[in-house]
């Protein structure tokens, strides 16, 4: 009964009917390591919700993935890692549910002798809901974005053999899990998180600064309410802190002000005495025309009355809209109270209490009539017609609630475009791109452009626009690569996207998006701000393409990337993170590959580093990386504006070599496990200037040693490292990205930036001579200042031997050139 099963690859098992109790034998072959897939083709239902598997044997390196997909799914491709499916990973123990893993349960990691499953808790109509099981206990939720019920077919992916297991499909399990809120067990806690049975509480070792601890069900008619007892609240006083969220983040990001998929509360010491003993609790109080209806289904999203209560007093009152699938319980622990208690059992609905009942049903309806009006004024900001939309003929457009469906049939040749001729904004700057049906032989473009544009290019070869390319996977930039990121190819499966972060007429500056990972930065120099229009083009080349656009009118920002961790910059797509050790490895490449930061510095992010790993030298075959600042995208220079003050990249290459140092300082100014950063500071006398002087500042180990004085770039600096070839890994330092500066004195600040100032008349009394720029034989050297100051500001004899550290800031293309033709590394920056 082959057609049962969808299978590729090496893998070998029993494919007879499923029956009651039958475990079904699944081997994948030693030194098969490329993914090989299996699939069962019956979906899960309310009635035969769950699958899970047991592993007997599997190699050091083997990968297990297990989840729930549509038939569409690449053979290569892993649950979770495709646009609406899950799944659950072995070697990391993280869950995705279309490309995210993000969410307030992480998963565990599993492997030989671990039973783990999946299981559809809610069937929803647009979304539902998943929970995560390893050896009978839940360890995460997520939902599952995929309307399409008979779409959920179990799924499982194996590299790296051998492997022996055995799964139960989904008609095999004879009875079906049952979590519940009511075994503190079953609450799904943060790894550091514990659980002592004995005194009933949860605590953990204070590593980090938060941790969250999750109920496995949300809440419901019968379990509205649930409080949390403090057990220790330190000195400082500190309240537990309540929460309730969704299962995972909700997609896309909601643009309503009810809906929300994590919110908390806590006492702040002011309203009420914190103190061991104290009850904290949380609950939700449903529509009372509705509630006791027989055919209520309180998983549905709907508006609920949020209710905090301190020691069961109310003392807080709100209106959300509930999300599909419910709130979830969460307790939130944090240093100051890392020991509580969660009481489901005392009081599990408000509304037992006749008094308290009138309180909130009054409560509810006092606030109901605000609460739709904020909805509907939702609704009515996301209605879209087809008059707002510039296109082709060809483009077959359906617009509904949800998402905007692009089609191009196969019988359409060439290039055919689509315009929504509202523009991207402060309030609403990202929209995104479901890829459901995409030929290897197509190609998409997408990006920003002007209502000038014609509808049958591509985005970004037609000046000014910019855009990204499916099949070459470039960006272009006014029909110009530009730019120090490379980009990718993206395909069917995919969900791409892009995010204006800075909004200037002369340049403004945009991430691009690949499955919630920023791949690149790039300006985009249109005229008008309110002609930021979204565009899409669509090319078939004989094959049918079908798109779902998700418009900045159905979406919030995009996703808000953690500059503190490596696995949310833009690097190269043949790179891999150690994320224990927060290195970057990269395979064997012949150019530069960059890894940069999506995000320019700003208030609270102005520095960062890496640490040497490995010897260079003379005597070293391996070179250093390269660590800088740059711009967003490069800039087309016009004649005269070359100004070494208005630099697209600094950077540093650190050789250690004897040849770069004079009156014969030592060859070794650092050394392998040295810190190397560079920062930013904006002096007081240039704050608030729309193109401030800024000075930017090398350090070693948390050292400032030079400084450079330019003007920040439109769209700001963002850091960057390139890695030259034979250079296959580097070190982040992610733990100090914001520095205090009181070094940076008012009157260094002033002399620093009256030298730079000098440079700068020089320049314009040579162009108003009549000569050119770029003929002004100026030392670049002479605006890179060594810096001979402590902390405070006063002379540090310490600082001198960095005294002969000298550097130049080219563009990133003269740095590529030098380095191609084998010429001398002083187009670098060097130390």
């Amino acid at each position: 009964m082959t057609e049962l099963f969808r299978c590729a690859g090496d893998i070998l098992f029993d494919n007879s009917q499923p029956i009651p109790g039958l475990i079904t034998d699944v081997l994948l072959k030693q030194h098969s390591e490329t993914s090989n897939f299996l699939q069962y083709m019956k979906p899960l239902s309310k009635n035969h919700s769950y699958f899970f598997a047991q592993i007997r044997s599997m190699s050091a390196h083997s990968k297990i993935t297990i989840g729930i997909a549509g038939p569409d799914i690449d053979n290569d491709a892993h649950p979770g890692h495709w646009n609406n499916t899950v799944g659950y990973h072995s070697d990391t123990g993280k869950c995705y549910t279309s490309h995210k893993c993000s969410a307030n349960t992480r998963g565990e990691k599993f492997g030989i002798g671990d039973m783990f499953g999946v299981q559809v808790t809610h069937f929803g109509k647009e979304m539902s809901t998943v929970v995560f099981v390893k050896n009978g206990v839940p360890v995460a939720t997520r939902y599952l974005f995929q309307s399409d019920h008979s779409r959920f077919l179990p799924t499982i992916c194996l590299e790296y053999g051998p492997i022996d297991m055995g799964i139960m499909w989904l008609d095999a399990p004879t009875r079906i899990p049952r979590f519940s809120e009511r075994n503190m067990l079953h609450w799904i806690k943060h790894r550091d998180v514990q659980y002592d049975v004995d005194k009933n509480v949860f605590f953990y070792d204070k590593k980090e600064a938060l941790v969250t601890v999750q109920s496995p069900q949300s809440l419901s008619k019968d379990f509205s309410y649930y409080e949390v007892i403090l057990h220790d609240t330190s000195e400082i006083e500190e309240s537990v802190v309540v929460g309730m969220g969704s299962c995972s983040p909700i997609h896309p990001t909601p643009t309503c002000a009810l809906l929300r998929d994590f919110f908390s509360w806590k006492a702040d010491g002011n309203m009420v005495q914190v103190k061991s003993g104290m009850r904290v609790g949380l609950g939700v109080h449903y529509n009372p025309k509705e509630v006791d209806k027989p055919d209520f289904d309180d998983k549905e999203a709907q508006l609920v009355l949020c209710v905090v209560t301190i020691n069961s007093d109310i003392a807080a009152m709100w209106m959300l809209l509930q999300p599909p699938g419910g709130f979830y319980p969460l307790v939130i622990l944090c240093r100051n109270v890392s020991i509580a208690r969660v009481d489901v059992e005392s009081l599990r609905q408000l509304r037992g209490n006749a008094t308290v009942k009138a309180l909130l049903d009054k409560s509810y309806w006092e606030k109901y009539e605000n609460a739709m009006n904020i909805v509907l004024s939702n609704l009515k900001e996301q209605e879209l017609s087809l008059s707002l939309f510039r296109k082709s003929k060809c483009l077959v457009v359906k617009v509904s609630s949800a998402v905007c469906q692009v089609c191009l049939p196969a019988k359409h040749k060439k290039i055919h475009v689509i315009q929504l001729q509202q523009p991207l904004t402060h309030e609403r700057p990202y929209y995104f791109i479901e890829i459901k049906k995409l030929n290897e032989e197509s190609v998409i473009s997408f990006g920003v452009a002007d209502s000038n544009f014609p509808l049958d290019k591509h985005i970004g070869k037609v000046q000014p626009s910019t855009g990204w390319y499916s099949k070459e996977g470039k960006f272009y930039q006014n029909l110009l690569l530009n730019g120090n990121t490379h980009g990718e190819r993206f395909g069917e499966g995919n969900t791409v996207g892009l995010e204006m972060r800075s909004f200037d007429t002369k340049a403004a500056a945009v991430v691009f998006i690949k499955n919630n990972t920023p791949i690149g930065t790039r300006y985009v120099t249109l005229p008008r701000a309110e002609e930021f229009f979204p565009t899409i083009a669509i090319c078939g080349n004989g094959y049918d393409v079908e798109l779902d656009v998700t418009w900045q009118t159905h979406t919030g920002s995009g996703p808000n990337f953690n500059v503190s961790d490596l696995e949310f910059w833009c690097r190269p797509s043949h790179s891999c993170i150690d994320e224990e050790n927060n290195i970057l490895i990269c395979n064997d490449h012949l150019d530069l590959s960059v890894v940069q930061c999506p995000y320019s510095f700003s208030s609270g992010f102005n520095h960062f580093e890496i640490r040497l790993l490995d010897k260079v030298g003379d005597n070293s075959k391996v070179l250093p990386p390269i660590i800088g600042l740059t711009g967003p995208g490069i800039l087309e220079k016009e004649k005269n504006q070359t100004s070494q003050l208005r630099m697209d990249v600094l950077r540093i290459w650190a050789p250690f070599q004897k040849t770069i140092y004079a009156n014969d300082f030592p060859a070794k100014a650092v050394n392998i496990g040295d810190q190397i950063g560079w920062g930013m500071h904006v002096p007081q006398s240039e704050m608030n200037k729309m193109e401030p002087l800024v000075i930017c500042y090398l350090t070693i180990n948390q050292d400032i040693v030079i400084t450079r004085v330019m003007y920040e770039p439109l769209g700001g600096f963002h850091p960057i490292v390139f890695l030259p070839p034979e250079v296959n890994r580097v070190q982040f330092v992610l733990s100090n990205l914001y520095r205090i500066e009181t070094a940076f004195t008012v009157p260094i600040e002033e002399k620093l930036l009256e030298e730079a100032r000098q440079i700068e008349r020089m320049e314009q009394d040579w162009v108003q001579n009549g000569n050119e720029l770029d003929n002004l034989n100026l030392d670049p050297q002479e605006l890179i200042k060594p810096f001979f100051y402590n902390k405070n500001g006063n002379e540090a004899a310490e600082n001198l031997r960095f005294a002969n550290i000298a550097a130049k800031a080219n563009t990133l293309e003269n740095v590529k050139k030098k380095y191609r033709d084998a010429k001398e590394s002083a187009a670098c920056t060097i130390l």
